[in-house]
């Protein structure tokens, strides 16, 4: 967020937008994707830090290079992320598990699940 004059943020924009974001939540049924489109560190801080705190239907995204290293960093090393993937997070999902492919390592049951999704089966491991 940042001031229209200006093009600073402020700490009294910050909670602007933080409640501007709470209110449109709040009342409409949306799934927000936030896009980020700079390497400014305090920038790219504010929006993780708001990605982590609120308890909203929202995903903060980098661009695919910065989505697969966090998504590595994060445990989930056994998943090749690829810029289809990257695509459909950009356009919003309601799958909660490819909001949380950068937040943390996926347990065996939420794998099984993301397999299942990824694949179209309803069966995520082949029978031999």
């Amino acid at each position: 967020p940042t001031a229209p004059n200006s093009g600073d943020s402020t700490e009294q924009d910050q909670r602007d937008f933080v409640k501007a974001l709470r209110d449109l939540c709040m009342d409409t049924p949306v799934q927000l994707v936030i896009r980020l489109c700079t390497d400014d560190d305090k920038t790219v801080d504010f929006y993780n830090k708001l990605d982590e705190e609120l308890e909203l239907p929202l995903d903060i995204l980098d661009d695919i290079c910065g989505e697969a290293k966090e998504i590595y960093d994060n445990g989930n090393r056994w998943l090749a992320y690829t810029p289809l993937m990257h695509k459909i997070r950009e356009a919003g999902s309601m799958f909660k598990l490819l909001d949380l492919l950068d937040e943390r390592a996926l347990a065996g049951t939420e794998i099984q699940r993301l397999v299942t999704l990824l694949s179209g089966s309803a069966d995520p491991l082949p029978s031999d």
